[in-house]
């Protein structure tokens, strides 16, 4: 059975307490416990330096910390909106993605693999 995403609302990473929260998918237990490795596909919306912003094949945003990519020096770049982009990492408790690799996808979404 294909995981179902659900809404949560996120301020996005790194920025000012006055900014917009933006809706983001998470995946809610029984489906992800947190510290399971998960990978998802889909388009680059935006950057603001290790916080990602991953529109999903289903239309609905993913807000990734890719710290832990960057500083391992799993990042694909450059980075930048409308690429096609994969994301290997992990939920933590609280629901945030935080990214051990952030990496070129196949430009059309018929060719990308499984989201897990």
């Amino acid at each position: 059975m294909k995981p179902r995403l659900s809404l949560l609302t996120l301020a996005l990473l790194g920025l000012s307490s006055n900014v917009a929260l933006a809706t983001v998918a998470t995946v809610p237990a029984p489906y992800v416990s947190a510290g399971s490795q998960h990978r998802y596909f889909g388009l680059l919306q935006s950057t603001n330096g290790t916080a990602i912003m991953l529109r999903l094949r289903d239309g609905r945003l993913l807000a990734v910390d890719a710290s832990e990519a960057f500083a391992l020096n799993r990042v694909s770049e450059p980075l930048f909106a409308g690429k096609s982009t994969v994301v290997e990492g992990i939920f933590a408790a609280n629901g945030v993605f935080h990214a051990s690799a952030v990496k070129r996808a196949a430009p059309r979404p018929a060719s990308w693999g499984l989201d897990r």
